[in-house]
C-alpha cells in the first residue's frame, strides 16, 4: 500500500509537471493577447503581401496605409459580440465594406468573411488569421488561393492595425 501511495504522488507530480503551464518569462513573447485585447475599433496602419499567377511572381507591396491614401479613412471594428465590419469613409459618413464573425482557433483568432467583395471570386478564402495582438496593435494574416477561368491566383498579405479605442 506503502508503494501505491508513492507511485500515485509520481504520478501526479509528473502529471503536474506536463499539464500545468510554465511561469517563466518565455510566455512574455506569446504574440496573440485575448479575446479583450481583440474587440475593439482598429485603424489599420501598415501592409505587406505579395501575389503570383499560375505559380509564378506577379507582384508585391509593402507600404504605409496613410502615405498610399493620404489618410487612414478605414477602420475594422471588432465587436464582443462574435461579429466584426471593416468600414470606409465615403462623404463623411461610414460605410460597411465587409462584415463576418470571428473565433477563438488554434491558439488564435479567425475572422471570417461574410459580406463582402471576396464572396464573389468562386473559391477565394474568406479567413483573415491574427498572428500578432496587444492591447493596442493588431497584425492578420490572409492567404487566398482560388482558380478563375483556367488560371490560378494566390495572395498573401499582412496588415497592421492599431487601436483607436475598445468596444463596449
Amino acid at each position: 500500500m506503502k508503494n501505491f501511495k508513492s507511485l500515485m504522488l509520481a504520478a501526479i507530480a509528473a502529471l503536474a509537471c506536463i499539464a500545468l503551464p510554465s511561469c517563466s518569462d518565455d510566455d512574455d513573447g506569446n504574440p496573440i493577447g485575448n479575446e479583450e485585447d481583440l474587440i475593439g475599433i482598429w485603424e489599420p496602419t501598415h501592409i505587406k503581401g505579395w501575389t503570383k499567377i499560375d505559380g509564378k511572381n506577379d507582384d508585391s507591396w509593402d507600404w504605409s496605409w496613410e502615405e498610399e491614401y493620404g489618410s487612414t479613412e478605414q477602420i475594422l471594428e471588432i465587436y464582443a459580440d462574435g461579429s466584426w465590419a471593416w468600414k470606409s469613409l465615403w462623404s463623411g459618413s461610414w460605410h460597411t465594406d465587409g462584415r463576418g464573425v470571428w473565433e477563438a482557433e488554434s491558439g488564435s483568432f479567425v475572422l471570417e468573411l461574410t459580406y463582402g467583395y471576396a464572396n464573389f471570386i468562386n473559391g477565394q478564402s474568406d479567413e483573415v488569421k491574427v498572428v500578432k495582438l496587444t492591447g493596442s496593435n493588431l497584425q492578420t494574416e490572409q492567404h487566398d488561393f482560388w482558380d478563375f477561368e483556367g488560371e490560378s491566383f494566390e495572395e498573401k498579405n499582412w496588415t497592421s492595425f492599431n487601436k483607436i479605442t475598445d468596444q463596449d
